[in-house]
């Protein structure tokens, strides 16, 4: 059983509201269909992996006037420890996720199995989370519309109408963790919408088929800048755990969870640029101021 401990200083303000261990394989699109997508480069230098091991907590008042003391993760067969530092404060808790070149890296560091969870909260009771099955989701395809791909990156003019589409959420359904998020980040741009609706929790999904899609008319939808790039990314999420934690952390019931979580996530990249028809317009202009000029030097 591999052991995960996760320590957090409790204060009268601060509070744990979701717990996750997760797997992540990453995606990036460069055009149209699925032909165009392709796992992620490796290249720690630029913190881009294709495969990553992940944790987090996440809470009120979890910043850094509450930091976390050192935990640990141990392997199945209790050969390997390694120092869980969980510092992703201050933005709204702590996170740790190493990244891998292979699947088979990740696995050796952090297998399949049930995790043995401490949060450090108070008397906190101990809970397991079983992160097994391997049922990571088909990797997500973006259709969009309203522009058209160039050099890697989606490019579209702000001012006309466009459509970003998940693609479907086919296979790796979870049983009680599932959901589909799209998220769009840029100069005045922090997007984020999500499917997850059912009975048992915020993330369980009704069907074992969903996807998402986005028009710019629609009401909350983020406006380009025209000059600007955008980063979008499309998430597929699938859990072979779930548990209500409220009364494990001296909580009341429902108000923290804890999952165990596979991910396929998808990244691309939008340019927006002025309309062409402008760009044209303009450019002809300056051809003819350009052409009237040389015929008064040769007059």
């Amino acid at each position: 059983m591999a052991a995960l401990v996760a320590g957090v200083t409790a204060s009268a303000q601060s509070s744990i509201q979701f717990f996750t261990v997760q797997k992540i394989q990453g995606f990036t699109q460069t055009g149209a269909g699925g032909a165009n997508v392709s796992a992620n480069a490796y290249n720690p230098g630029t913190d881009t992996y294709p495969w990553r091991f992940a944790a987090n907590i996440q809470g009120t008042s979890l910043d850094n006037t509450h930091p976390a003391p050192p935990n640990h993760v141990v392997s199945a067969a209790g050969s390997a420890v390694t120092a869980f530092d969980l510092s992703f404060a201050p933005v709204f808790g702590w996170e740790y996720r190493p990244g891998y070149s292979s699947r088979a890296a990740m696995d050796a560091d952090y297998n399949n199995g049930s995790y043995t969870v401490t949060l450090a909260n108070g008397g906190a009771t101990p809970f397991a989370l079983n992160l097994a099955g391997t049922i990571y989701p088909n990797n997500p395809v973006a259709a969009l519309t309203g522009g058209s791909w160039a050099g890697g990156v989606y490019v579209l003019n702000p001012a006309n109408a466009w459509t970003i589409s998940t693609g479907t959420f086919a296979t790796g359904f979870g049983w009680d963790v599932s959901r589909v998020e799209l998220a769009i980040a840029g100069p005045g741009v922090d997007f984020q919408q999500n499917i997850g609706v059912g009975t048992a929790s915020p993330f369980v999904l009704t069907d074992t088929s969903a996807s998402l899609s986005l028009a710019s008319g629609d009401v909350g939808a983020p406006t380009f800048l025209a000059g600007e790039t955008y980063s979008v990314s499309i998430r597929f999420l699938t859990g072979s755990d779930f548990q209500d934690i409220g009364l494990a952390l001296g909580q009341t019931a429902g108000s923290a969870y804890a999952a165990a979580i596979y991910d396929s996530y998808l990244s691309l990249t939008i340019q927006a640029v002025p309309e062409p028809a402008t760009t044209g317009a303009l450019a002809g202009l300056l051809a003819l101021g350009l052409a009237a000029w040389r015929r008064r030097r040769l007059a």
